[in-house]
């Protein structure tokens, strides 16, 4: 079932791109769809060079408002940001990830969708997850975000673990925007 790109329930649909809700499966189809291709470390493009290139046209870039992409260490999932709006009201962060050696179609990431997410940053060793949220201070999200912080997220066997907003220095009564993270 689809569903309006404004919703992040069911499909979400930007310029023809089906992409699933967490939980629901994705099934790699080698000829069909936007996946056909995309294989390999560079999703089927040539190795990066000096002349820039879209980035994987038709699933990652698809000519809406994709931006702020990290990759895990391994090149076996990639995160981004997709807006959503006419005034950019809107943003998850999606994900595709390699499964023998195709990648998926992109999938709204488990932990997203139902807040403003956005700028994912991924460690070098690939053991913690940072980005920007509206989320809103208490469990129940009925006391509702001020302006924007940074939350952090560990791995686990299974994935990500639960986002913890990150506390002073890091965050601070004013927003704060897109995190990064060095070796050391």
């Amino acid at each position: 079932m689809r569903r309006t790109a404004s919703v992040l329930i069911g499909h979400l649909t930007l310029m023809g791109l089906a992409c699933t809700a967490p939980g629901e499966p994705t099934e790699v189809e080698p000829d069909a769809g936007p996946t056909a291709g995309l294989e390999g470390p560079s999703l089927g493009q040539p190795t990066p060079s000096q002349i820039p290139e879209i980035f994987a046209p038709g699933l990652v870039s698809t000519g809406m408002a994709e931006r702020d992409l990290a990759m895990t260490p391994d090149g076996n999932e990639i995160y981004y940001t997709g807006v959503l709006g006419a005034g950019f009201d809107f943003s998850a962060i999606l994900f595709v990830r390699r499964v023998d050696g195709l990648w998926t179609k992109p999938e709204v990431a488990p932990f997203s969708g139902r807040f403003k997410d956005l700028e994912p940053a991924i460690s070098p060793d690939g053991e913690r997850f940072f980005f920007v949220s509206y989320r809103p201070y208490d469990v129940d999200g009925e006391k509702p975000a001020e302006d924007e912080d940074i939350f952090m997220m560990e791995r686990q066997a299974d994935g990500w673990g639960e986002p913890q907003r990150l506390g002073p220095p890091i965050n601070s009564d004013r927003p704060e925007f897109f995190p990064s993270v060095a070796r050391d």
